[in-house]
């Protein structure tokens, strides 16, 4: 295999900067757009179909006028101006009837299409004047002058659309300079890491990789050469940036593809090799249309006929793939001398003659009035090279660019299958006279009349929203939302998750915007993706947006632990400690208490597992809980546990009264009562006496409130006792001593 160009010149520096002016015209009715919704291709130019523009001879003639309106069969007349034209609108006959009738009319100064007009846009890229096959003035720095308009209109298709990313072109060549600052922003990078099976070998490409190099078998598109830089950049050079060239897309998703070497020549196993693995990457992100390759753009070719490279190129047809190829720069008839791959006749193929600056067949170029489709710029033609640099290339290789970038221009606006994508370059193309028996059209490159041709907005935006940020613990409801923009409206959306190894879709295409997932499993390598398209579209996504979602263990239980029994009495300080399990520390902890008719958060969300708790109200309804949430939740808390907690009253005083009055003697028998209020009943007493010296405990904790005392020698004696309600089996609540004299 070979790359289809001619002899390079020394490398350019920047081009000459050419000061360009953006032509409007205004429309010439102010009629309501949907007037020219139906379009037609007139005198070789676009013009609503149905109506034209009369100048009337005399326009005081109303009767001439009427005469003229009803052979047109108009049903709407509108006076244009005050010199007597005016716009008519037939019912029932076509623009071209309507010319042939009303061109004999002798009332009738002239009648003519209504065309339609659109704005013309010009990047501010310095070279641009370089670029005669975007817009060529006959005065192009580069080229040697020409025919002015010899080029494929892309100033007026940039009206319409720049370019976009979600569809892939594939640039099948010695690779791309994916770091040329003219380039890399428009370079395909995978989404994630995915796998395929090339060659009987198996090949993992890892996330923000850009193609494939056949040669080595890795993912390493990166040009060791020059030829597919250059493509490159006439496919997709970021435009309107003030850097150097713009390609047909200002903005793009070019893959590369490497199969030829170093110098400029490859194997035809190594090109099937590099077609196989674009449709392979297809397939890998199938479910988000993460590499969704729609285009290969092929300037190479040599050769015999191969069954298997034909079969690889079938493969891409069945891929929804669109296949362009160089027609060959040998200047041969290839209907008689076949060009590979040019000349496959699969469904999918199209195949690129080269013109020049004055419209003509390049010199060098083959041709073939069935098997060449349409022609392009290929003669000097300026476009990026590696290293920063930029230079002037001419070959089919050069054309063929053009029009697989122009391909893209089209999906980026238009929904199309493959088949009505290769219909749509080859039925807008400008006829050219020297392309009458070189190409099966007849015609050369329009991008603007193949946009103007397919008007059908797509969704140019999508966002996809979680409710909870990732991660989440495992079991918990997100729910997504999706945000479409551009394209038509009512919009439609479907959801799709991906679980680290599949892609399934949980949901049918339907106009909710939400989606609520309950992931079941502990993953890292989920992923949620929604399609969107327009209302008009019943077919394929416009858009699809991807988002990574980490799903991790919540936490399975938490324990609380007081660190004294219930009950305890008001004002007795109970610290308690959370021991958290599963999910992924460390852990964080809200405290609540419920003190028996309303919950309160005494703390927030901290790392302390302990809490220090003094309650000041009695209630046998307390509660305190613990909530616990995992190290990457800072939402709500993933796990609760609550204890009852009584909290009693303590006993608020105690009497003591002796059976007798003091002093009495020795060896009398006294009985003391003890008279308890407040706290919680039954009390319990204890009962202590001071001799004067010590004090002694006679009787243990007990319910009775009396004790019957008996002292056996004289002195000044206290009696005591000490009081406690039925819960506590702790300390006193309450004390109270009488002193008592023994004669």
């Amino acid at each position: 295999m070979s790359i289809h160009h001619r002899a390079v010149p020394r490398l350019l520096a920047a081009a000459t900067v050419v000061a360009a002016v953006v032509a409007l015209t205004l429309p010439v009715s102010t009629q309501p757009v949907s007037r020219a919704a139906r379009r037609v291709v007139v005198r070789g130019h676009e013009a609503v179909e149905g109506e034209v523009l009369v100048k009337y001879r005399d326009r005081r003639d109303v009767r001439a006028h009427a005469w003229v309106e009803a052979r047109a069969s108009a049903d709407e007349v509108e006076t244009l101006d005050r010199r007597g034209l005016k716009r008519l609108r037939s019912r029932r006959m076509r623009t071209a009837d309507l010319l042939a009738v009303l061109d004999q009319d002798p009332d009738i100064e002239y009648a003519e299409p209504n065309y339609i007009l659109r704005a013309t846009t010009v990047p501010n890229d310095p070279a641009f004047g370089n670029l005669l096959g975007m817009l060529n003035s006959g005065f192009n720095p580069v080229g040697g002058g020409g025919t002015a308009g010899s080029d494929i209109d892309a100033t007026s298709a940039w009206g319409s659309t720049t370019g976009a990313r979600a569809a892939v072109i594939g640039v099948v060549d010695t690779g791309i300079d994916y770091t040329h600052p003219d380039l890399a922003a428009n370079i395909w990078s995978a989404p994630s890491a995915f796998t395929v099976t090339v060659g009987g070998q198996l090949i993992t490409c890892q996330a923000g990789t850009h193609g494939f190099n056949a040669i080595t078998r890795t993912c390493n598109p990166m040009d060791d050469q020059y030829h597919g830089t250059h493509v490159a950049g006439t496919i997709g050079a970021v435009g309107n940036n003030g850097v150097g060239v713009a390609g047909v897309n200002w903005t793009a998703s070019m893959m590369g593809l490497k199969f030829l070497g170093s110098n400029g020549s490859g194997s035809t196993s190594d090109a099937i090799a590099a077609i196989e693995f674009a449709v392979q990457a297809k397939a890998a992100f199938a479910s988000t249309s993460g590499a969704n390759v729609r285009v290969l753009s092929n300037s190479w070719g040599g050769g015999g006929f191969s069954t298997a490279l034909r079969d690889v190129i079938l493969a891409a047809n069945a891929a929804d793939i669109l296949f362009v190829a160089a027609a060959g720069n040998s200047h041969v008839d290839i209907d008689t001398s076949p060009s590979y791959p040019a000349s496959y006749a699969t469904a999918n193929m199209v195949a690129v003659a080269s013109t020049d600056s004055a419209d003509r067949l390049s010199s060098f170029s083959n041709y073939g009035d069935t098997s060449v489709h349409l022609a392009a710029p290929g003669t000097a033609i300026y476009s990026t090279m590696p290293n920063r640099a930029y230079s002037t290339l001419s070959g089919t290789s050069m054309a063929t660019p053009h029009v697989s970038g122009a391909a893209m221009l089209a999906l980026a606006r238009c929904e199309l299958t493959t088949p009505g994508l290769k219909s749509l370059l080859l039925e807008s193309v400008d006829v050219v006279a020297a392309l009458a028996t070189a190409t099966s059209t007849g015609g050369r490159l329009n991008v603007a009349r193949a946009l103007a041709s397919c008007a059908s907005t797509r969704v140019s935006g999508l966002t996809l929203t979680p409710s909870q940020a990732s991660p989440e613990g495992v079991g918990r409801t997100i729910t997504w939302t999706a945000a479409a923009s551009g394209g038509q409206e009512p919009y439609q959306y479907q959801f799709l998750t991906f679980d680290g190894r599949t892609w399934s879709a949980p949901t049918a295409w339907s106009d909710s915007a939400t989606y609520a997932w309950t992931p079941t499993a502990v993953k890292s390598t989920y992923q949620v993706a929604v399609r969107a398209r327009s209302a008009w579209n019943s077919g394929a996504a416009e858009r699809t947006a991807t988002r990574p979602f980490e799903v991790v263990s919540a936490m399975s239980s938490v324990k609380l632990k007081p660190g004294l029994k219930a009950p305890q009495g008001t004002g007795t300080p109970v610290t308690w400690t959370a021991t958290g399990r599963g999910g992924v520390a460390p852990y964080q902890y809200q405290w609540l208490v419920y003190n028996g008719s309303t919950w309160s958060t005494p703390t927030s969300w901290s790392a302390s597992p302990t809490f220090t708790w003094t309650p000041s109200t009695a209630s046998n309804a307390t509660q305190v809980m613990a909530r616990a949430r995992s190290a990457w939740n800072d939402d709500t808390f993933e796990v609760s546990a609550s204890a009852a907690y009584a909290i009693k009253p303590y006993v608020s005083s105690v009497s003591l009264s002796p059976g007798l009055a003091s002093p009495q003697v020795r060896r009398t028998g006294i009985t003391w009562t003890a008279v308890a209020s407040g706290g919680e009943a039954p009390y319990k007493y204890q009962w202590l006496v001071h001799n004067g010296t010590t004090w002694s405990s006679p009787t243990g904790w007990s319910t009775r409130a009396t004790y019957a005392w008996k002292p056996t020698q004289p002195g000044t004696y206290q009696v005591a006792v000490r009081v406690r309600g039925s819960w506590s089996k702790g300390a006193s609540e309450a004390t109270t001593t009488r002193s008592f004299t023994i004669q």
